[in-house]
């Protein structure tokens, strides 16, 4: 009996040996895609606040209709939408590399 649980714990370390290094990698892959992604969204986010402006502006000088004006302002809090989103998902994907690599239980 002891040999049989010493010989099923030796196959489940060689898989685990197999296992584990792929889903940290996975992991890593996660973090960082999504960090990247969010960084895009980072870079675009002060341009967003430039358009809106004169977005606001053109509508008080009566260049630019009601309708475009809350289609720009749509896209724009579309925009930040996407960003919370983005930080959210590195945040999740930031754990799951912690609990992959050990760091958190």
């Amino acid at each position: 009996m002891g040999e049989a649980d010493a010989l099923r714990a030796q196959g489940e370390l060689r898989a685990a040996r197999v296992v584990v290094p792929a889903q940290v990698q996975a992991a890593t892959d996660r973090y960082r895609a999504s960090r990247d992604a969010l960084g895009a969204l980072e870079e675009v986010l002060p341009l967003l606040d430039d358009n809106e402006a004169l977005a606001q502006r053109s509508y008080d000088a009566g260049e630019m209709d009601l309708a475009a004006f809350l289609l720009i302002r749509r896209d724009t809090l579309e925009a930040r939408a996407a960003w919370l989103d983005g930080l959210l998902r590195v945040a999740l994907a930031r754990v799951q590399l912690e609990v992959e690599t050990g760091a958190l239980p």
